[in-house]
């Protein structure tokens, strides 16, 4: 008996000191690990090779600076993999010898450069070439910094371009310009399995649910921006020095710090226009759940509404295609949360799904920052992929989650969803949209002898946005016609027997804006708020096309007019203000992926451009291009409008209907004596 009770003594204080043990040797492991490790994956591209932009990043992260006294802190790890660039630029200011033919993984300690001539950056490894845009390639990198540099907490900063989730991330220029798709960022974290506090995202138009829901199961926190991110990227030196500082921050704090540092970094640069657009915003990925099954409920009932409710589906598609958009119209990432915050909701249980969407999404967006001109941005968008080709269609498959949405664009087009969608969803049924859902206008010419577009104000919704137009100037030796722009068309409301109808016509094409004396191309981006709207203006800089960034600032002036039968009236008029504040690469012509590299007139300075132009046949089918006279860049540019010259032109008016489908009508042959437009032939359209 006293044998029994010794022995359950002796198992009772095992049970008692089992904790305590596993406890000291947890203990005794956290005590060697760092507090954190940043993983910073920087896929150099042409954003490296043409503009040192990934340098200028490296250039912040040997600036940022430890605590003074704490020179031998070890508490965060910063690790580095370069990659995907034809050529770097570090060697000049930084004393790297970035290799191009292999990849290389760098650790970056501070307290190194305060000894003569140190060298913060030290290379630790060189792993073969292979691409950036492979989910293999990032998940090792993620492993290697997990074993060799343990961390209680680890970070992971993913930089080049984004495409949205029309697409994904990177474009690595040594492999075709590959991209990492968003179902491969998740096979890389799948495959790496580290968990990660915080994933940020330095590269374009991120901050997106389908990228969050890659992520969901990999991480606490995601940072990304809703827009274009500026080529100068995140504050590199201002967040990484506050994590030196307080390494026992939260996810959540990294990413508010991230999110600030980075607002701050461009008001302190005196970039404005960067300042205007930039949106980051921090989303809880643990309560992103209830947000994606909002999302299905909401493409459940729009699938609903086109099947049964044709007024319904309208209204639902104009809350899509009105919602604040991101990009340069291409990606068309739109913001979530301003297709829900709307009252115009009269059906109760719609109501109910609006206001659910609209707590989710609150609980997922912890925190954000947004420039004036993204004042409607609330954090999240997602992608409008209606008008998508069907190959982008196919592409963006693989990167959404949401089977009733993949199901209504399958309804809405040619293109079919994968069998895998209908194996848990409903098939909604294939319409004649053109018979239920029509676009009917009027052409109609104007008293200055222009042409325009009418339409009721019953068959106004079913035009998703105000059209554009294109302005082409014709040179009569060659019969050639060289394209002077695209813009928005303005919009009025007239009343007549029948009831109020829209008039979408151009404005004053008397006068052309121009640089020292000659015509610009300008094709409309997008419009930042209701009175600036954003342009390109191709561009050759010595043997590279590309575009300056121009901007035009709406303000109303008061005009008072003489009337004989009540006297003096005053009418309002909008009058625009030009201003060029930089030079932007375009688009990749391969991939479509929009370039983040704006530079500032004055860094290109000096430098000799011309002026390009687009050349049509009459068939509006291109052709070439055609330049203009050689000029020197300055770090200043004046926009001006001046008298268009008499001649031919031709207006092309495009619509854009509830599906986002563009149909361009017939071009309209112009001729301008310098006082008066008069139409060549009177069938218009």
């Amino acid at each position: 008996m006293m044998r029994k009770i010794c022995s359950f003594c002796w198992l009772l204080l095992a049970l008692v000191c089992l904790p305590w043990t596993v406890s000291a040797a947890e203990a005794e492991e956290n005590a060697s690990k760092a507090k954190w490790t940043i993983m910073i994956y920087l896929c150099g591209s042409d954003l490296e090779s043409g503009n040192a932009m990934a340098t200028y990043n490296l250039q912040e992260i040997s600036e940022s600076v430890l605590p003074e006294g704490l020179a031998e802190h070890n508490a965060v790890n910063v690790l580095i993999e370069t990659g995907g660039s034809k050529k770097w630029h570090a060697q000049e200011s930084l004393g790297l010898d970035i290799a191009v033919d292999r990849l290389q993984r760098y650790s970056y300690n501070p307290s190194w450069k305060t000894e003569e001539g140190g060298q913060p950056f030290t290379l630790k490894e060189e792993p073969e070439l292979r691409s950036m845009g492979e989910a293999g390639t990032l998940s090792d990198f993620i492993l290697w910094c997990s074993r060799e540099y343990p961390a209680e907490k680890y970070g992971l900063v993913l930089w080049d371009h984004g495409g949205g989730s029309r697409t994904g991330l990177f474009l690595d220029e040594l492999f075709s310009n590959d991209i990492l798709f968003l179902n491969e960022l998740e096979q890389a974290m799948d495959e790496a399995d580290v968990w990660m506090e915080a994933v940020a995202i330095d590269a374009c138009m991120m901050g997106n649910l389908e990228t969050a829901q890659a992520l969901q199961h990999h991480a606490s926190y995601m940072i990304g921006s809703e827009e274009l991110v500026p080529g100068y990227g995140s504050a590199f030196k201002e967040w990484l020095t506050e994590l030196y500082y307080n390494p026992d921050c939260t996810g959540e704090q990294f990413g508010r710090m991230f999110c600030d540092m980075t607002q701050r970094k461009y008001a302190t640069m005196g970039d404005d226009q960067a300042s205007s657009l930039l949106t980051f915003s921090v989303i809880d990925l643990s309560k992103l759940d209830p947000l994606s099954e909002y999302f299905d409920q909401f493409f459940r009932r729009f699938g609903e509404a086109y099947e049964n409710d044709p007024e319904l589906f309208v209204h639902l598609t104009g809350l899509l295609l009105t919602a604040e958009q991101y990009g340069l119209k291409n990606e068309r990432m739109m913001d979530l949360g301003s297709v829900i915050l709307n009252n115009d909701v009269s059906d109760t249980s719609l109501l109910e799904l609006r206001n659910g969407m609209l707590r989710a999404l609150q609980d997922v967006v912890i925190y954000m920052v947004r420039g004036g001109g993204r004042t409607r941005s609330n954090g999240l968008s997602f992608c409008c992929a209606t008008a998508y080709t069907n190959e982008e269609k196919e592409a963006y498959a693989s990167n959404c989650k949401s089977l009733p949405y993949l199901a209504c664009l399958d309804a809405f087009s040619s293109w079919d969803a994968p069998e895998w969608v209908y194996e848990k969803e409903k098939k909604f049924q294939e319409l004649d949209l053109d018979s239920v859902y029509n676009m009917r206008f009027k052409p109609v010419l104007e008293e200055n002898g222009l042409p325009a577009v009418k339409v009721s104000e019953e068959d106004r919704d079913m035009y998703a946005l105000a059209p554009y137009y294109e302005l082409f100037q014709k040179d009569e030796a060659t019969g050639l016609l060289k394209k002077l722009g695209k813009d928005i068309c303005t919009s009025e409301v007239r009343d007549s027997e029948d009831g109020p109808e829209t008039y979408f016509l151009t404005d004053n094409l008397s006068s052309w804006p121009a640089i020292e004396g000659e015509l610009i191309d300008k094709e409309i981006r997008y419009a930042r708020g209701e009175d600036t709207l954003l342009y390109d203006i191709p561009v050759q800089l010595g043997e590279k096309p590309s575009n300056l960034r121009m901007g035009c600032e709406f303000t109303e002036t008061t005009v008072e007019q003489s009337d004989d039968s009540s006297g003096n009236l005053q009418q309002t008029a909008k009058e625009g203000l030009y201003y060029v504040y930089g030079l932007w690469d375009g688009y990749d012509e391969d991939t479509g992926m929009p370039g983040r590299n704006v530079q500032s007139l004055a860094r290109i300075a000096g430098q000799e451009y011309q002026l390009i132009y687009p050349l049509y046949n009459e068939d509006f089918e291109k052709t070439e291009n055609a330049f203009g006279e050689a000029k020197t860049m300055y770090r200043s540019m004046d926009i001006e409008e001046i008298p268009l010259p008499p001649g031919t032109y031709y207006i092309v008016y495009t619509l854009t209907d509830i599906f986002g489908r563009e149909s361009p009508l017939p071009g309209v042959e112009l001729t301008w004596d310098g006082t008066q437009f008069t139409v060549t032939d009177q069938v218009l359209f």
